[in-house]
């Protein structure tokens, strides 16, 4: 070989180990660059799990979360409120207020229902109170409904079905809300499932004033028996 071609091989060599040299350095940065990713995430993790699990302390048999002792009996002892949702965008939520005993769902509509048996549970309780404050009120008027449209509904006796498979409950009496809906819709709801539920202590009102009704015939014929 010439002194020309042996120069021009050598340098050729060099530039070729050159970029081999570079591109092992650029791959290592890559791979020390992408380890410090790594080890900065898991730092990270490290640290939220950290703050996260601070509040969660396991006992002999007990759970607790947040600044409360666990209670004898009660596996999980959990300090503060509850509020859950779909996402961050849904307006989908269950809000219970243990401060104060509240409890909240979507649209102000609470629903005791299993949705793997497709059926309402009963709900055993000492006292109801239903909201009725006349602050919140507005149109206030004497209601059209009394004993003429008490007349038109038909108590019934039933057997409730509470599961798919159509096995019935126990005797029960009480109204189809199909009929009542036809007299009274105010009483009756149809959920997303058209499913309809009535509100039976809306009837309340109507039995009052079909009282009153029954008591003004009485007066009535008292009168006229009086002449």
């Amino acid at each position: 070989m010439s002194g020309w071609e042996d120069t021009f091989d050598k340098r050729n060599i060099e530039n070729i180990l050159l970029k081999i040299y570079m591109n092992e350095y650029y791959i290592n940065h890559i791979i020390n660059r992408n380890k410090m990713k790594k080890q900065i995430l898991s730092v990270s993790f490290l640290l939220f799990a950290s703050i996260a699990f601070a509040q969660i302390q396991l006992h002999p048999g007990y759970v607790t979360i947040g600044p409360v002792a666990y209670k004898t009996n009660y596996y999980t002892t959990a300090h503060g409120s509850l509020y859950l949702t779909n996402d961050n965008t849904s307006t989908n939520f269950f809000q219970f207020d243990i401060w104060n005993g509240r409890i909240a769902t979507t649209g102000n509509w609470c629903v005791f229902y299993n949705s793997q048996t497709s059926t309402f549970n009963d709900l055993a309780v000492g006292t109801v109170y239903n909201y009725s404050d006349s602050r919140a009120k507005r149109n206030v008027a004497p209601i059209k409904y009394g004993l003429s449209s008490l007349s038109k509904l038909k108590p019934v006796n039933y057997n409730l079905l509470k599961n798919p498979s159509g096995q019935a409950d126990h005797l029960e009496l009480g109204l189809l809300a199909q009929e009542v809906e036809q007299v009274m819709p105010e009483l009756v709801r149809t959920d997303d499932e058209g499913k309809k539920l009535l509100n039976y202590v809306g009837l309340i009102p109507v039995l009052i004033q079909s009282i009153k009704d029954l008591q003004a015939e009485v007066e009535a014929l008292k009168a006229a028996a009086a002449k």
